[in-house]
Formats: structure tokens, sequence, C-alpha cells
């Protein structure tokens, strides 16, 4: 999932496994703006791997139980 809107994070998480029937894989925002990154405890928390800029990962440690990958 591209940004995670909090207004919209638990409603996008349902769909998706009803649809598809799989949970979303990863969350990538696309910057530490709420309206683009406060949904991404909702998507860790539906099992969601966190992926962000390496520059930016110590911001994102603070996610509880978040599974962090990295790119440059």
């Amino acid at each position: 999932m591209c940004d995670a809107a909090p207004q919209w994070s638990l409603n996008a998480i349902q769909r998706v496994k009803k649809n598809i029937g799989k949970p979303i894989p990863y969350v990538f925002p696309t910057h530490h703006h709420r309206d683009h990154s406060g949904g991404v405890p909702d998507y860790v928390a539906a099992g969601a791997k966190l992926t962000v800029p390496e520059m930016s990962r110590d911001y994102w440690a603070n996610i509880r139980d978040a599974e962090i990958i990295t790119f440059k």
C-alpha cells in the first residue's frame, strides 16, 4: 500500500482481505505527514512490513512491532 491515510487504513485493510483474500504485505509511506502516514500502525498490526528509505529508518523505529525494510 502506498501511503497510509488514517481515515482509510482500516477500511482498505478489510477490503483487500475480503476481495483479494490476502493481507497487504507492505506499506510504503511517501513521507511522515499524518495524512500520508497516520495509518501505518494499522497496516503493521495487520501484518504489513513497513518499507521506508534507509535515511528515515530511525524516524519510523517507534512504530510498535514494525518489521522495517529499508532501501537507498
